[in-house]
């Protein structure tokens, strides 16, 4: 059952594929990493589940090991994107909720699961489930809790603060690549670093802390009072130092700052790419930060965060920072750059093609 030859993957393939749960559930007992193993074209079980609507194969898979419903095929397909072709919904419910970067992992061609689509109530699960998604805040979110501990390990033994190179088939790199490409469909992510430095997280943790001390218990919701943006950084500001923490997130101040005076942030990673200017190979870089913004309020050019907010009868409360709309923000303007935590650099460029029209 260990073997990496043509039989072992034929089993386990063909179980996902016919929809065998107990000869499934028997090889993830004894091998749990052979759900993840892919056949010759890249297809994974998950991809033959998927494909042939076989939820209580998808199941077995997302409760033993959810990381095996993230990897592509050959042609970049995810299961999502075979579930889709095959207009398998219920299967597509599974790996959404499951896995809600699905959603924004596009294929070579280009083409995201609902690119895909042809019929109507796929259509719509895609679109709302769009909406709703909490990718990559609240994966994310859970996935630097555990890599903390890691730094600290490293630290102690050697020392080590800086950034690692993310292997491309990882489920951190594709939540990554997932939320950049949510918007910048015309690029491809060369690579991503995950910055680690214990003392800046330290102080963003503390930060965090004391806005969540603010609110009443219960109230501090990890996805609306802390998000995952986009720094909107200077054309002449080293992103390098930041990260290293020897130099800090640049606070505007003047009549010109739209929202407010502060450190500004983008949900879009589209809005922040005018300002970020390419090198000699056309690759660009962004910073994409654990921010916690608290409460939020609608800014103008005279305000500087926190604030104070009279309420109708309800007293006085902070607004913690601004943004160009309350109900619906994009641009986010912070008072203190512990409010944010510089997580990954994000390397980018052009598509070959749209480069080559240039």
């Amino acid at each position: 059952m260990r073997s990496n030859g043509l039989l072992s993957k034929t089993q386990r393939h063909w179980a996902a594929r016919r929809g065998f749960e107990n000869i499934l559930s028997f090889v993830a007992d004894r091998v749990p990493a052979l759900l993840a193993a892919q056949e010759i074209h890249g297809a994974t079980p998950a991809h033959f589940a998927a494909a042939n609507g076989h939820e209580g194969i998808l199941n077995i898979i997302a409760e033993r090991d959810p990381s095996a419903l993230m990897i592509n095929d050959n042609n970049g397909d995810s299961a999502a994107h075979d579930a889709v072709r095959n207009n398998r919904l219920l299967s597509l419910k599974i790996l959404i909720d499951t896995s809600p970067s699905l959603i924004y992992v596009a294929n070579k061609n280009g083409e995201l699961p609902k690119d895909m689509a042809t019929r109507d109530e796929i259509r719509d699960f895609l679109k709302e489930a769009e909406k709703t998604s909490l990718v990559p805040a609240v994966q994310l979110q859970n996935l630097v809790v555990d890599l903390v501990e890691i730094w600290f390990i490293l630290s102690c033994i050697t020392g080590f603060t800086g950034g690692v190179k993310l292997a491309e088939t990882s489920i951190e790199n594709n939540l990554i690549t997932s939320e950049f490409m949510r918007t910048m469909a015309k690029f491809k992510v060369v690579k991503v670093y995950r910055c680690e430095n214990l003392v800046l997280h330290e102080k963003f943790m503390e930060k965090r802390n004391d806005i969540k001390k603010e609110f009443d218990s219960g109230k501090f919701n990890e996805t609306e009072h802390e998000r995952w943006l986009f720094y909107l950084q200077l054309p002449d500001e080293s992103i390098d130092r930041i990260c290293k923490g020897s130099h800090p997130f640049m606070f505007r101040d003047g009549k010109d700052n739209k929202y407010g005076n502060g450190i500004y942030f983008s949900k879009e990673a589209t809005f922040v790419d005018d300002q970020v200017a390419a090198d000699k190979d056309g690759i660009k870089r962004l910073l994409l930060a654990r921010v916690v913004v608290g409460r939020i309020d609608a800014g103008h050019s005279q305000l500087t965060p926190p604030i104070i907010k009279q309420q109708s009868g309800k007293g006085a409360k902070t607004i913690h920072s601004l943004a160009d709309s309350e109900e619906e923000p994009i641009t986010f303007v912070i008072p203190d750059g512990a409010c944010a935590y510089p997580a990954y650099l994000i390397y980018y460029k052009l598509k070959s093609s749209l480069a080559e029209k240039q």
